[in-house]
């Protein structure tokens, strides 16, 4: 922000000397993209967005000096008759299409040989020294001049010497990667400068000695050699990428965060084994291929995501590592969002055969990724078809059960994770025992809260009892819940169950301390029954064994897949807060900042209208209502949008305090 003002005022200053153009990224997009509009609400307002997206609009997209050079951000096009008076005509206020003169002027690149080809960026073309030549030729042109790449001598001569490539942005990313270069033309000769700026805090000490220090300390980091790498403190030739600086490093955190639902789909589908890790080389392809940014992935891996001990790369840790949050004062909704759709679920009251049917729809004892995520949005129970998709995946696909103990299923049902292959080799769906996710399921939703330590003492009791049936017959979950079923209704009604426990306590070999009476297991079967129903459901059955997974992967599951769904809602606010700015300032024509409850509700419901065109809408209307109620009002009862839109926070776990 602050270089971009200090090139406005140079051009007040010199407006007969200074000549700004416009490039690939001045533009909203990508300004919001890549952090530059969240960089100027930060340090100054959401006007000053717009005066900067106005002001980029209104730059040129290339300039003629002396009639004879050129001078554009990316290239030339994909037809052979562009001349000067097409540039011209271009109506450049607006944001840059997505093809056309306007767009190749912006992207595209030059390449060795002759003719045109596909840019590698997806965009625009490359172009090669033939189509330089004759259109420098049609339109009485000497030279083009252009940026768009990184050299590291910081400008190159491309091959037919009819183009030059200059970037001036030294230490680019700062990883000691490239010079910086400055083109000077005079008298039709070219001659380019090399330099490293320094950095802020030595050019700081130096004003603090002097105007002599300064000129000193420029001329040093303006000569490559033996005292250019003593001061900047890298290879006159660097070979590659050594660190990522914090502004790049917050770049790409927020590029994986706008498109982790991307990501996440891709590198589970590269994941061909199905074991939750990709090799290097395989995450690298996948970070760039969704990513779409100009970087080798595999230089800057150890600065986004570990190795696990056979070197490859757990991409679901990667995933969790980087998450969306809200400042703690905002955060009192997410509870109830959670609360309600468990809740809903554990209401539906489903029996057993139905339960199971349900997720299972092919009876074969398994359940996919989409068969789970279809049979829990088809209930409705207040989340969106994306948070339900989270939820689903974040509780995972592999072998281990969710509590980390649970029996083995009957054999009927005993059927490992697995990824199936297709006719056509490609891995299918992964799928796991309905019984064994329906246990996940149960300790995400937190169904049985015993309220004292007597209580939780009972549960375990009965669980390890069960847990213990199960053991000794080979029988599943399942099974015990139908031989306890007396009536064959997919239910266990408060007698069926007290009559079964009775009969297991008077079988037991060894005396126990304590022999419970009809009436302590009625209690207890009221507890299970969170659905307060009369009788216990099968889901809450399986939310009993959740007294014995108090720690361990289970509950480590658990809060991952809770935290995916608030994590998906902040992320949708987040990675919209120029649409949802937009739509708070039209509520505050004065721009004060602050809006009616009601106001606020209306500019999110409007958001999420917004981005429900073409799909679901990302947030639910119950979801926006929890979120409205618990936000902090002022004295006059009114919500403080700009504190709220500044009170989103990017995370990264691995190095959070």
């Amino acid at each position: 922000m602050e270089v971009f003002l200090v090139l406005l005022a140079f051009k007040l200053v010199y407006p007969h000397h200074v000549h700004l153009s416009r490039g690939n990224h001045e533009s909203r997009y990508l300004n919001q993209m890549y952090g530059f509009d969240a960089e100027v609400v930060r340090k100054y307002s959401f006007q000053m967005i717009h005066l900067i997206s106005d002001t980029f609009q209104s730059l040129p997209l290339a300039h003629v000096v002396g009639g004879r050079v050129l001078v554009l951000h990316g290239g030339l096009f994909s037809r052979e008759d562009v001349l000067l008076e097409d540039i011209r005509r271009i109506d450049r206020r607006c944001e840059p299409p997505d093809q056309g003169i306007m767009c190749e002027l912006l992207w595209s690149d030059p390449q060795p040989q002759n003719g045109r080809s596909p840019n590698p960026r997806g965009v625009a073309l490359c172009f090669g020294p033939d189509v330089t030549e004759r259109f420098l030729s049609r339109n009485g042109l000497d030279l083009l001049v252009r940026s768009h790449q990184v050299k590291s001598q910081g400008y190159e001569v491309e091959v037919g010497g009819k183009c030059i490539t200059v970037f001036s942005a030294s230490n680019y990313g700062g990883s000691c990667y490239n010079a910086g270069a400055i083109l000077q033309w005079e008298n039709g000769e070219v001659d380019a400068h090399e330099f490293i700026a320094p950095d802020l805090e030595k050019l700081q000490a130096a004003y603090a000695k002097g105007p002599e220090e300064v000129k000193q300390l420029v001329r040093r980091y303006s000569s490559r050699g033996d005292l250019w790498e003593e001061e900047v403190g890298c290879a006159a030739e660097p070979s590659h990428v050594a660190r990522l600086d914090g502004e790049i490093a917050r770049m790409i955190k927020e590029r994986i965060l706008r498109n982790k639902s991307q990501l996440g789909t891709q590198l589970r589908g590269a994941d061909e084994g199905g074991t939750g890790t990709l090799s290097e080389a395989a995450w690298a392809r996948v970070m760039a291929s969704v990513l779409k940014l100009d970087i080798d992935f595999s230089k800057v891996r150890a600065f986004l995501t570990d190795l696990n001990d056979a070197g490859d790369i757990d991409y679901e840790s990667f995933l969790n590592r980087y998450q969306v949050r809200l400042r703690e004062q905002y955060a009192g909704w997410q509870h109830n969002v959670l609360q309600m759709f468990y809740n809903s679920l554990l209401a539906a009251d489903l029996e057993i055969t139905e339960l199971l049917s349900f997720l299972d729809s092919d009876g074969d004892g398994s359940v996919s990724l989409h068969e789970c995520i279809d049979a829990l949005n088809s209930l409705k129970l207040g989340l969106s078809y994306g948070q339900i998709k989270q939820l689903v995946t974040t509780l995972g696909f592999d072998p281990k059960p969710a509590d980390g103990k649970s029996p083995p299923p009957s054999p009927a049902k005993s059927k490992s994770p697995s990824k199936k292959h297709g006719k056509d080799g490609k891995p299918e769906e992964q799928n796991i025992p309905v019984e064994r996710y329906l246990q996940r399921l149960t300790l995400v939703a937190d169904t049985v809260r015993p309220k004292s330590e007597q209580e939780k003492h009972d549960l375990e009791t009965v669980a390890k009892w069960i847990r213990t049936m199960c053991t000794s017959s080979g029988k599943g979950i399942a099974d015990i819940f139908k031989e306890w079923d007396a009536d064959s209704d997919g239910f266990i009604d408060y007698e069926e169950f007290i009559q079964c426990c009775i009969q297991f306590q008077d079988g037991l070999e060894e005396e126990a301390d304590y022999t419970y009476t009809e009436e302590d297991f009625e209690e207890i079967a009221k507890v299970i029954d969170t659905a307060k129903a009369g009788r216990i459901n099968y889901l809450a059955f399986l939310g009993l064994f959740q007294v014995l997974s108090e720690e361990g992967d289970g509950k480590a599951r658990a809060h991952m897949a809770n935290q995916a769904v608030i994590e998906h809602i902040c992320s949708t606010i987040w990675a919209n807060e120029v649409l949802l700015s937009k739509a708070f300032r039209l509520f505050d024509p004065q721009q004060t900042g602050l809006l009616a409850p009601a106001d606020f509700h209306s500019a999110l419901a409007s958001l999420n209208e917004v981005l429900s065109r073409d799909d679901e809408a990302p947030i639910t209307s119950k979801q926006i209502d929890e979120l409205v109620n618990a936000l902090p009002l002022d004295a006059k009862g009114k919500v403080n949008y700009k504190e709220f839109m500044n009170a989103f926070e990017v995370v990264d776990l691995a190095v959070e305090v």
